[in-house]
């Protein structure tokens, strides 16, 4: 048994800070942001969902 953290990468701080800034970038230009919560989901909707660098 592990944690729930137990699969995180070396990159997890490096990735979050990408995300924060492309967010920022995004929200300044008027488009959706990433990994919004979608309230009555519970978590994103799939089609806010950062999938990493080429984004």
């Amino acid at each position: 048994i592990t944690p729930h953290v137990g699969a995180q990468s070396s990159r997890r701080v490096d990735d979050t800070t990408d995300l924060v800034a492309i967010n920022l970038r995004r929200h300044l230009a008027g488009k959706e942001i990433y990994n919004r919560v979608d309230k009555q989901l519970g978590f994103p909707h799939p089609s806010v969902v950062w999938r990493g660098e080429s984004q």
